[in-house]
């Protein structure tokens, strides 16, 4: 994710580390640093969902999703002012998103698209918006020094797939998808402020722009279904 790019880039520049340290310890100088835990190369996000279906028919589907998400980067380095002092500075970035949307399916005719084994194929559709994303930045020096940063934004998902489904026994099968997921975030506050690209990494090069990013990711998916004894049978839309 960009945000978390760009947070990054700064987490391991020495020059910028420096100046953080020296706006919240009283030193006039710094002899050293080093990265004591470097922050992982890839965001991880852990997404909780629950959902709505209130129309469900042999041939379509619509349903309503509450979504949160919270992802997290960490980075502490150890900066050595003299030979017998160091400090350490933890800093930490973290996202948390809520939100609410809709998915619609409906099948596609075996003519124009059928698997074998796979005993329906459907086209899904859908589009989330989140009234709320909190951004946080947190610093932390030497367990005496701690501050906290939120900023508040906006965010839009949409997507699009093909989603297979086979039968294993008469009370589940499996379901397969490939869809194409898009996201947009900003218009990030803080104080009354938008927040820019500067805030994030002082030395970017476009430092008084807007902090807003757009994503673009496939997913291939994997699902087992389980519940009651399945009535339906294979689609017959030709």
């Amino acid at each position: 994710m960009p945000v978390f790019d760009l947070w990054v880039k700064s987490v391991k520049n020495d020059s910028i580390l420096t100046i953080r340290l020296l706006e919240r310890f009283s030193a006039d100088s710094i002899a050293s640093i080093l990265i004591v835990d470097q922050p992982t190369e890839y965001t991880v996000g852990f997404p909780l969902s629950i959902a709505f279906t209130p129309i469900t028919t042999e041939h379509s589907l619509l349903s309503f999703n509450l979504t949160f998400t919270w992802m997290r980067k960490y980075s502490k380095a150890q900066f050595e002012i003299d030979s017998i002092t160091s400090v350490f500075l933890e800093q930490s970035i973290s996202l948390k998103s809520f939100y609410l949307g809709t998915n619609f399916r409906f099948p596609i005719p075996l003519k124009y698209f059928n698997i074998d084994k796979f005993e329906n194929s459907f086209i899904t559709l859908g589009v989330s918006g989140s009234p709320l994303i909190i951004l946080r930045e947190w610093f932390n020096v030497d367990n005496d020094h701690d501050e906290k940063k939120n900023s508040y934004g906006i965010g839009v998902k949409w997507h699009a797939g093909i989603i297979t489904l086979r039968r294993l026994s008469q009370r589940g099968g499996l379901e397969v998808g490939i869809i194409y997921n898009g996201s947009w975030n900003g218009r990030f506050m803080h104080d009354g402020h938008h927040i820019i690209r500067e805030d994030m990494y002082q030395l970017d090069a476009n430092p008084s722009d807007v902090l807003q990013f757009l994503s673009h990711r496939f997913i291939i998916s994997f699902s087992i279904m389980a519940g009651k004894k399945a009535h339906s049978k294979k689609s017959d839309i030709e």
